[in-house]
């Protein structure tokens, strides 16, 4: 990580099994650190692949990965392109790196990839050089075909191809759309989450010109009508439209998901116009989440403040994720929208992983229970949400000491706060955790 190539070469010169031994914070071997580190050091960068071409040389597995707790396979790949949920930065070194990794042995059908580059900006340029390995390892065959395990596409019954083309159509991304079906995506083909046909799902989005793509690439037109004639004027910002069809059919308005594209699209206009015709702030859509939820994910402050000065609920979580919306902007890392719900925020999680002391002093001190609550899938109480600053996890951990957190409780993998501290190196929370309560303020 440090990119230390003398000590580097030295150590292994001493010892080649180090290239593959697993050690570190993390457990990881060492190809794996090169991977995801990002050390705002000259030589992390300038090194990089003199040092990875050595610990190939020695041994260093070309297929070493981690897995993210969700069953999700974390390649040397997926480290060092990024992007993805909240669009990780790319390794400086990458343009060189990825065809020393593939070169080396690395598999260049990647599904973590595949799936964080296909939120993250139209292009195709990973894409391309993916596919192109692929061809040449003579296995491009995987891109079309349904995979077996619930990998990329697999659990939905789809391809790769097919799957990735429903994120472009979600996300607007001309370029990769006309890709993907360039390369046997089926332009009418349905969105892997909501099974709506692609051409469906671009008008109701407002998105016209991936709509005339779709045709245009062989997709059947598809005329919308009744509430799929109501969402997509709302998506297209024709307040006209939305009126009439609001004063045709009133019961159009209980349908959650104009205002929460309003929301996502920052489009303060439409908001106001869906609001005043009667449309409820907080009903939820898929998974639970709400259109603050999604002012927060997308950072659209202007959509943000206008729903909280119409009384959006700030606290009540989605169904999944448990993300409040505080939460959800924290984990999009959208600051502008952070800035306006902290002042109103009780998630603890949230306010302990961005270390907004006052207000979380201040939500632990109106309500005490909070310290103790749990997220369902894993058992973390908020001392397990601290922020990687060891000063400032050292801050967090002491307001929710004080305000009654228990250090000892367990999550649902049998590990303490202290113990998840220690793992990520944050020793000073740890021990003042270990300490309680002889250690006192």
């Amino acid at each position: 990580m440090f990119g230390d190539l003398p000590e580097v070469e030295r150590r292994l010169a001493a010892d080649p099994s180090a290239a593959t031994r697993k050690a570190g914070t993390l457990g990881w071997e060492p190809i794996l650190y090169l991977a995801y580190g990002r050390l705002p050091l000259p030589a992390a960068a300038g090194n990089a692949v003199a040092i990875a071409e050595r610990l190939f040389r020695c041994g260093a597995d070309p297929a070493a990965r981690f897995d993210d707790g969700w069953g999700n396979p974390f390649t040397l790949l997926t480290g060092i392109i990024g992007l993805g949920e909240g669009v990780r930065p790319m390794h400086p070194r990458v343009a060189d790196l990825a065809p020393a990794f593939l070169d080396a042995g690395t598999d260049p059908f990647d599904t973590q990839v595949l799936y964080d580059t296909s939120i993250a900006g139209d292009t195709a340029f990973w894409l391309k050089a993916l596919y192109k390995r692929s061809v040449e390892r003579g296995d491009a065959h995987r891109w079309t075909e349904v995979p077996k395990n619930p990998r990329i596409g697999g659990i939905m019954g789809m391809s790769a191809v097919d799957y990735l083309l429903g994120n472009a159509v979600s996300y607007n991304h001309i370029a990769r759309a006309e890709w993907l079906i360039g390369h046997g995506a089926n332009p009418n083909g349905v969105n892997a989450y909501s099974k709506i046909p692609h051409h469906v799902g671009a008008q109701v989005a407002g998105f016209s010109d991936m709509a005339d793509l779709l045709v245009k690439l062989g997709a059947k037109p598809v005329a919308l009508g009744g509430q799929m004639s109501f969402v997509a004027a709302s998506a297209r910002g024709d307040l006209a439209e939305i009126r009439r069809l609001a004063k045709e059919n009133p019961g159009y308005l209980r349908h959650p998901g104009p205002l929460i594209q309003a929301a996502s699209r920052n489009d303060v206009a439409v908001i106001d116009l869906l609001l005043s015709l009667g449309a409820d702030v907080d009903r939820p859509g898929s998974q639970g989440f709400r259109a603050i939820h999604n002012a927060g994910q997308f950072g659209s402050a202007d959509a943000a403040k206008r729903l909280i000065e119409a009384g959006a609920d700030l606290n009540t979580r989605g169904s999944n994720y448990h993300a409040s919306p505080l939460g959800s902007a924290v984990f999009w890392n959208q600051p502008a929208v952070i800035d306006l719900l902290v002042p109103h925020s009780r998630d603890l999680f949230a306010l302990s992983r961005i270390a907004r002391l006052d207000r979380l002093a201040a939500a632990a001190a109106e309500d005490p229970a909070l310290v103790h609550e749990r997220i369902p899938d894993t058992g973390d109480t908020p001392l397990f949400a601290l922020p990687d600053d060891e000063d400032a996890a050292e801050a967090v951990t002491r307001i929710l000491l004080v305000h009654g957190a228990d250090p000892k409780a367990t999550n649902l993998a049998g590990d303490t706060a202290e113990a998840a501290a220690r793992k990520r190196g944050l020793d000073d929370a740890a021990d003042l955790m270990r300490n309680w309560p002889r250690h006192i303020q």
